[in-house]
């Protein structure tokens, strides 16, 4: 019984603790409305305080004209030193467009259409057909004229004149050439040794003589005469001509204090029969000289209508052979 007696008066001790504590929180709050309604200025000092310092400012300003020009001139610089420095980005911005610019139209390659490679290769073929054209035309007309110089001279009955033979620069052969009429005489000389023929075209008569031999032969033959001047005669025919126009190149040059036309043969010499270059004199149409693979014939001292007599040799001293 004891026991329920103080159980009972702690739940009262208990209760009455909790209203106590309810009845304080309440009173509390009255109290800070009655604050409020009672002090309605205190919680509006800090906005007063900060009115005050802006008027304080103001009036300071009002009071201080120098500092805010100061300031003013501060910030035009500031606003120039901005400008400068925009402007300098801006040029560079500028100078780095162009230099892009120029790198881009560097790299680009405009491929030109088709068509204008086509006309490009049509006009290019034309030129060349009509430089070929000038270049036959120009070559034929030159190869008329010699062979029309060749015609004028090649009636003639009396020259004289020598040749040279030349093997790899070094002279192997000379050959005299003596011609009246009728009768020729040729007077070679090598390393070997001499000879000397006398050719009598009336009589049909050749004759041999080795002047260091002291040997001789006399024989007769049909012989038919031979024009034995040094003309080209791989232009007597219009064709050939026309050939070696297509298939030549000719251009001036001096050769033994000659203007001479040089016609070097593209073509093989064994299809012309004839050399790979030749030098033919303007004035005479005479060969001055020809060029083959490995040697060289000069024609010097070609004299017409010189010749009085044939000198023939006294045939008592050698030892003589006849053929019938």
């Amino acid at each position: 019984m004891e026991k329920q007696k103080e159980e009972v008066k702690d739940t009262k001790k208990n209760i009455g603790k909790e209203i106590k504590q309810e009845n304080k929180n309440t009173n509390g709050k009255s109290e800070t409305r009655k604050d409020s309604k009672e002090n309605p200025n205190k919680e509006k000092k800090p906005q007063d305080n900060k009115n005050k310092e802006k008027v304080v400012k103001k009036d300071n300003k009002k009071n201080n004209p120098k500092k805010e020009e100061k300031k003013q001139k501060e910030n035009k610089k500031d606003n120039k030193k901005d400008n400068k420095k925009a402007k300098k980005i801006s040029e560079n911005n500028t100078e780095i467009e162009k230099e892009n610019d120029l790198t881009f139209k560097k790299v680009e390659v405009k491929k030109p259409p088709k068509h204008r490679l086509l006309k490009f290769i049509l006009i290019l073929v034309i030129i060349l057909i009509g430089a070929y054209c000038v270049f036959f035309s120009r070559n034929f007309i030159i190869l008329n004229n010699i062979y029309n110089q060749m015609c004028e001279i090649g009636s003639t009955t009396n020259y004289s004149y020598e040749t040279v033979k030349k093997e790899n620069d070094i002279e192997t052969t000379k050959i005299k050439y003596y011609k009246k009429d009728n009768v020729e005489r040729v007077d070679i000389e090598d390393k070997n040794r001499k000879v000397s023929t006398i050719t009598d075209f009336e009589s049909n008569q050749v004759t041999t003589w080795y002047p260091e031999e002291k040997t001789a032969s006399v024989y007769n033959t049909e012989l038919t005469a031979k024009i034995h001047l040094p003309l080209e005669e791989g232009i007597n025919n219009q064709q050939t001509r026309a050939f070696m126009g297509l298939t030549s190149i000719i251009y001036s040059e001096e050769c033994n204090s000659k203007q001479c036309y040089v016609i070097m043969q593209v073509c093989s010499p064994k299809m012309m029969n004839s050399s790979q270059k030749t030098w033919i004199d303007k004035e005479t149409g005479l060969v001055v000289k020809r060029e083959y693979l490995n040697s060289t014939i000069e024609y010097n001292n070609v004299e017409l209508n010189n010749v009085r007599n044939i000198d023939t040799p006294d045939l008592r001293t050698y030892k003589v052979e006849k053929e019938d």
